[in-house]
C-alpha cells in the first residue's frame, strides 16, 4: 500500500461503517463480532487493503496466553484475522476496546 498511514485509517474507519458486522454466537465467552470477505462492500477499502492495514499497522498481542495475534484499534474497536495468508483470509473479527 502506497497510502500513508492518515489516509489509510480514515478509509479503514470508513470501511468499518459501511459493512455489516455479525455477532459470533459460538464464542459467548468472548464477545466479538466478525465481517466476511463475501459479503465485504469494497467502495470505501478493498479487503485485501483492509487486512493488510491490520498486519501493517497493527501491534502484536497474545490471546489467553495461548496464540498471538496482530490486532489494530480504530475508536472503541480493536480488528484481528486469524493470521493466514492474505488469499486465505475470509474473515476479520473486532471486539470492542475494554476500557
Amino acid at each position: 500500500m502506497t497510502r500513508d498511514r492518515a489516509a489509510r485509517l480514515a478509509a479503514f474507519a470508513e470501511a468499518v461503517v459501511l459493512n455489516t458486522w455479525t455477532f459470533a454466537k459460538t464464542m459467548p465467552q468472548n464477545p466479538h463480532e466478525y465481517a466476511l470477505r463475501a459479503r465485504w462492500d469494497s467502495s470505501a477499502m478493498a479487503w485485501d487493503d483492509f487486512v493488510m492495514t491490520i498486519r501493517e499497522l497493527g501491534y502484536t498481542e497474545r490471546w489467553l496466553d495461548r496464540r498471538q495475534y496482530t490486532y489494530l484499534k480504530v475508536g472503541e474497536w480493536k480488528y484481528w484475522t486469524m493470521g493466514g495468508t492474505l488469499a486465505e483470509t475470509s474473515l476479520v473479527n473486532r471486539a470492542r476496546v475494554e476500557a
